[in-house]
């Protein structure tokens, strides 16, 4: 095991975003093990494929009918069970075609979504994108108030 994968229950409450306490009470319930006992250190690529049994799913879902399509070609799209979101925005256009802005964030209820990637599509391609998204489980959403 590399030791630059070893990381104290401090660092590891920042990556769960959760107190130093909650991932204690996570090592004394089980639900995490350290890789190295006597040094009380974890494990951060295990740690990272357990976290889906530490972070609870949030209980909202969203209801289609309530988001219809803009005429503007602005959209969002969630994802409650990776725990994203995902807004297509109309971009400035070009000499290669009309450009379409694709913002992910990651969305932890009830905070607001924190920013995480963003990147620029040709409109034929995002359209493509949003359909394949549909298809294997996102949902319309209705933008977040800022």
């Amino acid at each position: 095991m590399d030791t630059s994968d070893l990381i104290t229950p401090k660092e590891a409450a920042v990556i769960l975003n959760r107190s130093v306490s909650a991932v204690s009470r996570a090592i004394k319930d089980g639900r995490l093990e350290y890789a190295d006992s006597k040094n009380r250190l974890l494990h951060r690529p295990r740690l990272m494929r357990q976290v889906t049994r530490l972070v609870a799913m949030p209980r909202y879902c969203p209801n289609p009918q309530d988001n219809p399509e803009k005429p503007g070609g602005e959209g969002w799209l969630v994802n409650s069970q990776q725990q994203l979101v995902c807004q297509f925005k109309p971009d400035t256009p070009s000499a290669h075609g009309q450009w379409v802005s694709v913002r992910t964030y990651r969305w932890i209820p009830p905070r607001q979504p924190v920013p995480q990637t963003q990147r620029r599509m040709l409109r034929h391609n995002a359209v493509e994108a949003c359909q394949t998204m549909l298809k294997t489980g996102w949902q319309r959403w209705q933008p977040p108030m800022h």
